[in-house]
């Protein structure tokens, strides 16, 4: 092998861009692997924000004190499986919602559209957006599964679903095609801002780390450390959105169709303010932030490994390195080109 081609490689390989069906998948594997540990944690979440809804605080039983507290009541009266109620929802939720939207920050990045000023905030929050609205039914599912139990532990209202399909079916039947996008209106704003605080965070982050030279350019602790203060960025921007989401999807509907406890999205902001105070805007932000933090840090950490894989591999395909050089000299040099990406 010339030295010559050593001391001055070829120029880098362009910006990795993947088949946009393959991006999809990478960003819904992810998301469905962390899914499955951080789920109990979201029925926690859910049933700490509908707890006193409406209500001044001191004015109704608090049967969710805290979130280990939580857990232990919920196992107790639903079993180990109540834990994971809603799980088929949540996984459809994040398949759709996270296949979209990194796959289409992905391909924004690759474009150069975040290499502007305020280009990853923006990116993110379009991306988190087209997410939301695709996904919109299965989190209106996951919310009503997620809510129902026991009257004795019950909070919020019970629309006792049977399956995610009987609950499609049913939602359909009663309120037609608009009435599965019901909530959609709350689930942009959240989705939104907690898309463009964790992508931009985790891609900020990430070349931070990179630029420091702590770890090798293709060592997996660069995205976990991206992915650590990803997922603080996020939960403390996300909860009061998460609130009124949750707040929104599960409300009960009149016989016109229109939701019982709140027209939209800054009628339910003005009335949990008014009747809840501030407060009540934070309820579940411990559960928010110990399922955000990890459900971050595992979703940004396997898409990243993933996708570099991914990358990687059609790199070293493609790349007019392997007819130059050895395949582990080849190998490293197409994963600095894709780190740039």
């Amino acid at each position: 092998m010339p030295v010559t081609r050593l001391l001055n490689p070829p120029p880098p390989l362009g910006p990795g861009r993947l088949w946009p069906p393959l991006d999809f998948s990478l960003g819904a594997l992810a998301c469905c692997g962390a899914c499955v540990f951080t789920n109990p944690l979201e029925v926690v979440k859910t049933r700490l924000q509908l707890q006193g809804e409406l209500r001044a605080r001191g004015s109704y039983q608090r049967l969710y004190r805290g979130v280990l507290q939580a857990l232990w009541l919920v196992g107790r009266t639903d079993g180990v499986r109540g834990l994971q109620k809603g799980l088929s929802a949540a996984l459809l939720y994040q398949g759709l919602m996270n296949g979209v939207r990194l796959g289409f920050y992905s391909y924004t990045q690759a474009s150069g559209l975040t290499d502007g000023p305020g280009g990853s905030l923006i990116a993110g929050a379009a991306a988190g957006a087209l997410g939301a609205f695709v996904a919109s039914p299965a989190y209106l599912v996951k919310t009503h599964l997620q809510a129902q139990t026991a009257a004795a532990i019950a909070v919020g209202h019970q629309h006792n679903h049977q399956s995610v399909s009987s609950a499609l079916l049913s939602i359909y039947r009663r309120e037609g095609v608009t009435g599965l996008w019901r909530g959609v209106n709350g689930a942009v704003p959240r989705v939104m801002v907690g898309s463009a605080a964790q992508l931009s965070t985790f891609s900020s982050a990430k070349d931070w780390v990179t630029r420091a030279q702590w770890f090798s350019p293709h060592s997996v602790l660069i995205a976990l450390i991206a992915a650590m203060i990803s997922g603080v960025a996020v939960s403390v921007t996300m909860t009061p959105f998460d609130v009124i989401s949750t707040r929104l999807y599960n409300q009960p509907v009149d016989e016109f169709k229109r939701g019982r406890l709140y027209s939209g999205f800054v009628d339910c902001l003005m009335k949990v303010c008014a009747t809840e105070g501030i407060v009540g805007l934070y309820k579940g932000m411990m559960p928010v932030f110990v399922r955000l933090a990890p459900h971050t840090v595992l979703s940004m950490l396997i898409w990243d490994v993933l996708r570099q894989r991914a990358l990687l591999y059609t790199h070293r395909r493609d790349s007019p390195y392997m007819n130059t050089h050895s395949r582990d000299d080849a190998e490293r040099l197409c994963v600095l080109a894709s780190r740039r990406t």
